[in-house]
């Protein structure tokens, strides 16, 4: 069957999500709300949006000299 996921495709992909659904809930319980967000990659047009989105994110990201 053509653009049907094997079963062994189809396990990753659900255990994928699980672990990203307990690691953005661990941030979301750690973290304050407003520096926690979710990014949906539900199609192509998702994914370029997501990537404008944190190019943004890092060209505003103050510059922090970690090595000292």
């Amino acid at each position: 069957m053509a653009g049907v996921p094997s079963r062994k495709k189809k396990i990753e992909q659900i255990i994928q999500f699980e672990n990203f659904q307990v690691c953005l809930h661990e941030a979301q319980e750690a973290f304050d709300e407003s520096i926690v967000h979710e990014l949906i990659n539900e199609t192509e047009n998702d994914l370029k949006n997501n990537i404008k989105y944190l190019l943004k994110w890092i060209d505003r990201w103050p510059l922090i000299d970690i090595i000292d």
